[in-house]
């Protein structure tokens, strides 16, 4: 099953662990946020979710996390990619998620 995004909730967008590759140094002052796109090429970004603030989780190695309101206009069965960008580092990470609506089988 791919990743999702579901809609009409809110969705933590997280991401663990950021470290320096060359020294495992873990990341605790990074300017971080991210963008949710429509399209594969990352050409146009989805209303509302471009340059979302995330905050580095406190006591965690690394973690930082951002939201995606429950009032954002997913549409179900779509894909979106999700490009996490650390500003100050030069650094970023793109990941692809599809919405669905939220049934027993999804949580």
């Amino acid at each position: 099953m791919a990743a999702q995004l579901l809609v009409n909730n809110d969705n933590n967008v997280l991401l663990q662990g950021y470290q320096l590759a060359s020294t495992g140094t873990v990341v605790t002052d990074a300017e971080a946020s991210f963008t949710v796109y429509l399209d594969e090429d990352l050409t146009r970004p989805a209303s509302g979710l471009s340059g979302v603030t995330m905050s580095f989780v406190t006591g965690t190695s690394g973690n930082y996390v951002g939201l995606i309101p429950g009032t954002a206009a997913l549409t179900p069965g779509a894909s979106y990619w999700i490009v996490v960008t650390f500003a100050n580092y030069n650094d970023q990470f793109v990941a692809s998620f599809e919405a669905a609506v939220r049934t027993g089988a999804n949580g």
